[in-house]
């Protein structure tokens, strides 16, 4: 697309913000990740220090730049070369479908608020009926917690309330007018996220959680009329947020943990949602021992060169042949870019190789061009370098040396737990024999693993369909048996993290 910016002291990437682009983001406008690539075809752009490190002496001849970085001094046309977020792949639930629209239960709308994506279920006499899946449009402005909490505490904490609750409308109001279904027909609305989403979505102030002790504002369960939150939703619908345990550990825990009936169950499970945060959980003895470790967001395609979300094109899997690689990409599109999944069966198949050593350098002929894995429909090479490597092993890193010390914490040894659960839509697509391979779980869950699916999601529906009484009761005991562990406090953090940081 070409737009023509003029000089408004912004940055071509907040003009592009206020035009409603979807413009790629991993470092939330700070230059450091190189996604929002832009081409400069009229007037000019001064070259900074960021471009520099992103493109070569000819590309910043022919004109290219980083949007954000760029401030120009008079009118310009530009063309965009980042590949826009229009349609991410998530997540959605399939359960039994029937059309009937009223019943003893009536109608409940469940809510899975993802940092990435928005996933809803419109449940009727105890059936999801409908379901919808859209992007959390928030990615615009930082695709991390970390970095919408910093532009919220900047002025822009009313701008991501809205975005998000305009995502959220905007997916109901679909889901509704397709089974000709009526706002004032809807009981409940039950929400799930992660604390800061909900706190976004609440409109509660994120301040306390930027900085240590990380104080959320609020953490219990949240019950308001929908017209508080949806002025143009009258009558007696109620939203229903999911309370959160601390600043790591929100409700899309909760709803997974009672998705796998932490409460109720007699094994011992473990419970890892992967994501930008692996959030973890040991439940045994009818206490939950949880903990969040800061996994970066290279799961997400972040802080990789060649890197993208998990959007048409991305390639999610990669096998070793005698001559390059074998891919798949999603839904068969042209590759665009590598996804978290592509990347740990990248290192999967380097290590099978024999081209990655054991301390995770890149063997001669690799450590300085990477390695190739593709080419995009222009002609760009798709590779995996080694500052790509080293990101993967800075996150499975700290997921290993969390998985072990949560373990110690709870005094349960590693060949104790029962039953692993890998909660997420990332985990939905993850191959365990290669993240097992590629050092990212331990070898003990392979025989015991269950690929979940989003837990978040279907723990809310499981909570929608249950009796009120029940529920509640449930909602409370898994809150109540919630014991945080602070990783990043425990001494022995930092060296299990080195422990676990090679291959």
């Amino acid at each position: 697309m070409e737009f023509k910016i003029k000089n408004n002291g912004k940055s071509v990437w907040e003009n592009f913000i206020e035009q409603n682009l979807n413009v790629p983001s991993f470092c939330g406008g700070r230059g450091s990740c190189g996604k929002c690539k832009i081409l400069v075809t009229e007037g000019r752009l001064p070259v900074t220090a960021e471009d520099k490190k992103v493109f070569s002496k000819q590309q910043l001849e022919q004109g290219y730049r980083l949007a954000c970085r760029a401030y120009p001094e008079s009118e310009i046309t530009i063309k965009t070369v980042f590949l826009e977020e229009t349609e991410l792949v998530g997540s959605k639930v399939e359960l039994g479908i029937r059309e009937e629209k009223s019943g003893e239960n009536g109608f409940q709308i469940v809510i899975d608020l993802g940092t990435t994506t928005i996933a809803i279920a419109l449940v009727s006499n105890n059936q999801v009926i409908e379901t919808y899946l859209g992007i959390n449009h928030q990615r615009k402005i930082g695709t991390d917690v970390i970095t919408r909490m910093e532009k919220a505490a900047k002025g822009m904490a009313k701008e991501l309330t809205h975005i998000v609750r305009n995502d959220i409308w905007n997916g109901i109001f679909e889901m509704l007018q397709k089974k000709e279904i009526e706002l004032a027909e809807i009981e409940d609305v039950v929400l799930t996220g992660n604390t800061v989403m909900e706190h976004l979505f609440f409109a509660y102030p994120t301040e306390g959680m930027e900085h240590y002790p990380f104080t959320p504002f609020f953490i219990e369960k949240t019950e308001i009329k929908a017209e508080k939150i949806f002025p143009d939703w009258k009558g007696r619908t109620k939203i229903i947020g999911f309370p959160c345990v601390s600043a790591f550990i929100g409700g899309d825990i909760i709803a997974g943990l009672y998705q796998i009936d932490a409460d109720k169950s007699q094994k011992i499970q473990f419970f890892l949602d992967l994501g930008t945060n692996g959030e973890m959980a040991v439940c045994c003895h009818g206490k939950i021992y949880t903990a969040s470790v800061a996994a970066g967001p290279v799961f997400e395609g972040g802080n990789m060169s060649c890197g993208t979300g998990s959007i048409p094109g991305a390639i999610f899997s990669i096998e070793a042949e005698e001559e390059g690689f074998a891919y798949r990409t999603i839904k068969k599109a042209a590759p665009v870019g590598i996804c978290g999944t592509g990347l740990i069966e990248a290192v999967a198949a380097f290590l099978e190789m024999g081209i990655l050593k054991k301390d995770g350098s890149l063997f001669a002929g690799y450590a300085k061009k990477g390695v190739v894995i593709a080419r995009s429909i222009t002609g760009e090479l798709i590779s995996i370098n080694q500052s790509d490597i080293r990101a993967f092993q800075l996150a499975k890193g700290a997921v290993l040396a969390g998985i072990f010390l949560l373990l110690k914490k709870a005094n349960i040894s590693i060949n104790e737990v029962e039953k692993w659960n890998i909660g997420g839509s990332f985990g939905e697509n993850l191959n365990i024999k290669k993240a097992i391979k590629a050092g990212l779980l331990p070898k003990e869950v392979e025989k015991k693993v269950e690929m979940a699916g989003n837990t978040s999601l279907l723990g809310a529906i499981k909570y929608s369909m249950e009796e009120k009484e029940e529920r509640e009761r449930r909602l409370m005991t898994l809150k109540e048996s919630c014991i945080c562990i602070s990783l990043a406090e425990e001494k022995e953090f930092p060296e299990e993290f080195l422990k676990r940081i090679e291959f």
